[in-house]
């Protein structure tokens, strides 16, 4: 079952499944309320949604694992589990499998139960928790990267070096392959429940952080014997790349997952609703942008737009270029970022052109706009005079051309050039526009001009100074902030949302008490999908859609994949920074 349609988004009816329904949980004792049919065909249709039944079906095919086969059938199937999973995220209950039993021998309804299609042989809770606790090991073994790890109790030292030892790396990055696939199949399947009109609202526009869930009170010390009951996690930090030296700058024991969400680039923008589009769990600090490109898989395999890729200083200018800059471009992205203190000034050229904090300039542009942040954060300018600077940058900066190429290339021409010139040269005396008012006047013209001062307009390729490049507005100006922050506040928000006790409650590790990475990242995956689910509800409730008729906006053409692109692919040209580096 594939989770897009014939238009990149999938069917509308799917929608009315999901909220032409009554609220279905009548009370707050979480093991007495009854759930009935309306509260289960909302969790089925998101199961149904994400085809990722028919996953776990292929997936045992290939490991030579067919239940069909022959044997007794299972009298809890990968679907019914599932949905009674999703129904408990969904209310937002902790997510024990006593607590799926309670759902099943006291909660669920006649028809609801029926509907479900579970036997009624017994309300045995013993019998039924046994059932339970296997189907859900079952969905799990065929996307755990780490088969055959025990977790009934806490390695030595030596034990787990013989464990990560004997860990296979292939298998490892298959199955870690196949849980990204089959967590944002999920989270994908919430964000498909969006109506169309306000889907095609979205330019495509992308925020991208990495947030922190507390795995157990004891993590693995450097003094202790024992490892950690959850030994793949590892410890958190705030600052940085978040990742912890245990007594010296680690705050807990964490997973971190990364998180990508819509958004968009103009601040108060209400005309979508902004969910999150893909997930990616890891250990702290490590491989954070493997993790992060991992989490785009969902829009990077679908027929959506490309607007602009937005993240902390962790990914511009923090990343090696072949880890985030390169990949994400190729994808057809615009990066904007923040500059790091004692990075900014000039920081690469091309073809004349000069790449100073993140923007791309005219060769000519005055020393002192130039050094203008580098003398600010060294207190030699105030605040007033630097602000004067930036906007007098804007006179000189390079004008784009033509956007993003499928190369990932931008054709940028000279300020001094056509319409809209912003400043006046000796070499473009030709190709001013005469009715254009008052421009700067350049005055240091190039000794030995070339590139863009003789061309006019020039192509800057992926590899020009690709770790510091932007293609937003000029940097630490008042329209830098509204497409850098409104992202940002969006990311930020949902990260609350789901750690807070206010929301799904993520950060209390005894509401997701198995163990095991891929138990861990599958409850995440649950936990998003619940909140996607929280933001829709609310935003088509609100009262001005009601009658909301509104046209939709054209979408601008862009570069578009046109395939699903595995995390192996995306991560083709720096194969040393791969998945199976988090069980290190």
């Amino acid at each position: 079952m594939t989770i897009l349609g014939t238009n990149g988004w999938g069917a509308d009816d799917y929608v009315g499944s999901l909220f032409d329904v009554p609220e279905a949980v009548h009370s707050i004792d979480r093991r007495t309320t009854s759930v009935d049919v309306a509260a289960l065909n909302q969790a089925r249709s998101l199961v149904k949604q994400a085809g990722v039944v028919e996953l776990l079906a292929e997936w045992r095919a290939e490991d030579g694992a067919d239940p069909l086969r022959g044997g007794r059938p299972h009298l809890v199937t990968d679907e019914q589990v599932l949905t009674l999973l999703m129904v408990l995220m969904l209310d937002n209950s902790p997510m024990h499998i006593t607590r799926v039993r309670d759902l099943v021998c006291h909660r669920l309804t006649k028809r609801a139960h029926d509907a479900l299609g579970l036997t009624r042989d017994s309300r045995d809770e013993a019998a039924w928790y046994f059932r339970l606790w296997r189907a859900f090991r079952r969905v799990l073994a065929p996307i755990d990267p780490y088969p055959g790890q025990q977790y009934h109790r806490r390695y030595t030292k030596e034990e787990w070096k013989a464990v990560v030892a004997a860990r296979t790396p292939e298998v490892t990055s298959q199955r870690q392959d196949r849980l990204h696939r089959f967590t944002n199949q999920l989270v994908w399947a919430s964000v498909m429940a969006m109506p169309e009109k306000f889907r095609d609202n979205w330019d495509g526009t992308i925020c991208v952080d990495g947030t922190s869930f507390k795995a157990t009170w004891r993590g693995t010390a450097t003094r202790g014997s024992r490892v950690s009951s959850e030994p793949d996690a590892g410890w958190y930090r705030r600052d940085g790349d978040h990742k912890g030296i245990e007594g010296k700058d680690a705050i807990e024991w964490s997973w971190e997952a990364a998180l990508v969400t819509m958004a968009s680039p103009v601040m108060g923008d209400e005309r979508f609703p902004k969910l999150l589009v893909g997930m990616s769990l890891g250990q702290p600090g490590v491989a954070p942008r493997t993790h992060a490109l991992a989490a785009l898989q969902n829009v990077a395999s679908a027929d959506v737009p490309r607007g602009y890729a937005i993240g902390d200083k962790l990914y511009l200018p923090g990343s090696k270029p072949e880890t985030w800059q390169e990949p994400v471009r190729k994808l057809g992205y615009r990066l904007i970022g923040d500059q790091i203190k004692g990075q900014t000034g000039v920081q690469g050229t091309h073809d004349g052109a000069l790449l100073v904090d993140g923007n791309w300039y005219c060769p000519a542009m005055p020393r002192p706009l130039v050094e203008a942040t580098t003398e600010y954060d060294k207190g030699k300018v105030d605040a007033e005079t630097y602000a004067a600077r930036l906007r007098r940058r804007g006179e000189y900066i390079l004008r784009e051309k033509e956007g993003p190429r499928p190369d990932a290339s931008v054709r940028y021409k000279c300020p001094a050039v056509g319409l809209g010139a912003t400043c006046e040269c000796p070499l473009r005396k030709r190709d001013v526009d005469p009715g254009k008012g008052r421009r700067a006047k350049v005055l240091d013209v190039p000794d030995e001009p070339r590139g863009i001062c003789t061309k006019g307009s020039i192509t800057i390729p992926l590899s020009a100074a690709t770790k510091h490049a932007q293609q937003g507005p000029q940097w630490n100006t008042e329209a830098w902030h509204e497409a850098y922050n409104s992202p940002r506040q969006t990311i930020e928000s949902h990260n609350k949302f789901l750690k807070d006790s206010s929301g799904m409650q993520l950060g209390d590790h005894s509401r997701r008490l198995v163990r095991g990475f891929a138990a861990q990242a599958f409850i995440v995956a649950l936990a998003v999908v619940a909140d996607n689910i929280r933001v829709l509800k609310s935003f088509l409730t609100r009262p001005e859609r009601a009658n909301d008729d509104n046209p939709t906006p054209p979408r601008r053409p862009r570069h578009r994949p046109g395939r699903w692109t595995s995390l192996s692919e995306l991560l083709a040209a720096n194969p040393s920074n791969a998945p199976g580096e988090v069980a290190a």
